[in-house]
Order: structure tokens, then sequence, then C-alpha cells
């Protein structure tokens, strides 16, 4: 019997959470109409991106967070995307966030098992995929922050 390579593991648990998170989010569109309706950050992050997509790339107001990621939106939105649809790319940015943070593990300890310890851990973390489900930064900031080690 053949034994469990630790890459095919890493693509295995990183299938399986993508599904799970798409499943989950298709379960929660039909049963809490609260997720599309935006608020707060989400709203003004909304907003500046449907600004920025009519072509106003220059904003009036100072931003109050990384400015990068209402660009972002807006480029998700120039090329169709809703907010559901946003909110898929931002699970995708998650899975690939994971993906980068084995790496990142394999390539400092060079230890394929603690690498998929690395994902895993990630991937069990609330808050990134809690909000991955947000329009809010916090995926895309993850995402870029994660190749940096």
């Amino acid at each position: 019997m053949k034994r469990l390579r630790p890459a095919s593991a890493l693509l295995m648990l990183l299938a399986i959470d993508l599904i799970w998170q798409l499943v989950s989010l298709s379960l929660s569109i039909s049963t809490n109409p609260t997720l599309l309706a935006l608020a707060g950050d989400s709203l003004e992050y909304w907003n500046m991106s449907g600004t920025i997509s009519e072509g106003n790339f220059i904003q009036n107001q100072p931003f109050l967070s990384a400015p990068l990621y209402p660009y972002f939106v807006a480029l998700l939105r120039a090329v169709g995307f809703d907010i559901i649809g946003v909110v898929v790319v931002q699970i995708m940015l998650r899975s690939v966030t994971a993906w980068l943070i084995a790496a990142c593990s394999k390539k400092m300890f060079d230890n394929e098992w603690l690498s998929l310890f690395s994902a895993t851990a990630f991937l069990l973390l609330l808050e990134p995929a809690y909000f991955a489900t947000r329009i809010v930064n916090s995926s895309l900031q993850l995402f870029l922050v994660a190749p940096s080690f």
C-alpha cells in the first residue's frame, strides 16, 4: 500500500476546504439574506470600488486603510463580478494563501509534513474563513503578505 505523500495530502486538504467554503457560501446565501446587505466597512469598500470602476481613479477622501483593496474590488466589478463573485474570489485567495504558507514553510524548514501542518493550521483559523466571506481587505492582505516569508 502506498503512503500518502504530504504534497498529495495538501492538495486534497485545499480541495476539500475550497469545496466546503463554496458549499457553505451557497447555503448561506439561501438562508441568510443579510450576507448580501453590506454595512460599515463593507459598504464603504463597495461604494469606493464602484466609483473607481466608473473611471474615477483618484479619490477625494483619504484612505483610512490600505488603498489597494478598493482598486482590487473595482477591477473585479469592472469585469462583471457582483458581491458573490467578489466573495468567491476571496475564498479562492484564502486557499491560495494556505498553499503559499505551506510553500514558505517547506522552504524555511525543509519539512513537507510541517508545511502541511502550517497550511492546516491556517485553514483552521476562524477569522480568515469568516472575513473571506465579507467585503473587507483581510483576504487580499493575507494573500499578499504570505509570500514575504
